[in-house]
């Protein structure tokens, strides 16, 4: 079976820092169901599919492999990142601290 699915994935999931429970609790699934995804032994199913690319930012023909097309970033999306990557480490690690805090307190 191709695991493209799985392995982008587990990729997007790396890059934004997150643990497979991170994933299954978004998503209401059991951990082994994110595990089984990663490893190619399921795929999730159509709805999941969008969902996930979604949340990731990326269109579900991505997450199968189709091409590497992901969301254009807007304009807010742009002036955002250009700040960011103005900032030293620290600074970049205390900013993504204070997105995920707001996204947080967003989701109470």
């Amino acid at each position: 079976m191709n695991n493209i699915f799985g392995k982008k994935l587990k990729a997007l999931r790396l890059e934004a820092g997150l643990y497979q429970s991170d994933i299954a609790q978004e998503f209401g699934v059991v951990q082994s169901t994110v595990t089984r995804w990663e490893n190619g032994i399921i795929d999730p199913e159509l709805s999941m599919l969008e969902k996930i690319a979604d949340y990731f930012h990326v269109t579900p023909d991505h997450l199968l492999g189709y091409h590497n097309v992901v969301f254009q970033l807007s304009a807010r999306e742009q002036e955002a990142l250009c700040e960011f990557r103005r900032l030293d480490n620290n600074s970049q690690s205390q900013a993504l601290g204070f997105m995920k805090a707001l996204a947080d307190k967003k989701k109470r």
